[in-house]
């Protein structure tokens, strides 16, 4: 979390260091709490609301506090507001591919962590190429060992995606091929091979069970991007 606003403040530069909890609190305290990455208008309002304007004003009470003031969202704020969060923090590749590398603070060793890796960079990638208008057809994993030795492995789709559920289909079946002998360092992700309308090739059951997936993540897009990412869960959280 405190990379994430700390790279807000140097822009395009994006190098901003924060060296202490004193530092911290000095340089956002008199923030306005809507620089907080998540906050959509719907919860600003909300805050302002029970008087909550800047980052300072979030100190004041403790997490049970937080919870019983604004309900499940204020467990995520008192943590946001103090520099804290679990959430992946990377960098965006822009050419003639998308995606996002991850690199661990620690080489790990569990698989879990990897898919739930991949999780956050699919519904940050499908978000994206909503927003552009874009859906994709090749999809690429990228794992990097603890000693540096580097896979890549792709699939290219028939039908053109953009929706998690879809990316995640495609991912997981990357991922069962993958062995994992070793620590991991990195994992990463990318979509390539775009279309600027969408490509299907199904039969009648396949399309059934598509158009019921990309309505609900349509629904779930149009209220992500008017009150923000994180108002509700994504589908493919429920994987």
């Amino acid at each position: 979390m405190t990379a994430k606003l700390a790279s807000e403040e140097n822009k395009p530069n994006g190098m901003y260091i924060i060296k202490n909890e004193e530092q911290f609190k000095k340089e956002f305290g008199l923030k306005k709490i809507k620089i907080i990455p998540g906050i959509g208008k719907v919860t600003y309002d909300m805050l302002k609301s029970k008087n909550l304007f800047i980052i300072r004003d979030l100190w004041k009470y403790s997490l049970n506090e937080m919870k019983d003031k604004i309900g499940n969202v204020g467990i995520g704020l008192y943590y946001k507001s103090r520099g804290i969060d679990n959430s992946i923090v990377g960098r965006i590749i822009k050419n003639k591919s998308r995606g996002k590398e991850i690199t661990y603070q620690e080489d790990i060793y569990d698989k879990k962590i990897i898919y739930n890796t991949l999780k956050e960079i699919i519904k940050e990638i499908s978000f994206e190429m909503k927003n552009t208008k874009k859906w994709c057809k090749t999809i690429t994993v990228k794992i990097k060992y603890e000693d540096m030795e580097q896979i890549t492995r792709s699939k290219t789709v028939e039908s053109s995606i953009r929706e998690t559920l879809e990316l995640y289909e495609v991912v997981d079946g990357i991922l069962k091929k993958i062995s994992f002998p070793k620590k991991v360092r990195l994992a990463g992700m990318y979509v390539s091979n775009f279309t600027n309308h969408k490509i299907e090739q199904l039969k009648l059951g396949e399309r059934v069970k598509k158009e019921n997936i990309k309505k609900v993540s349509e629904l779930a897009y149009k209220i992500k991007k008017k009150y923000g990412k994180n108002i509700i869960i994504d589908p493919l959280d429920c994987k």
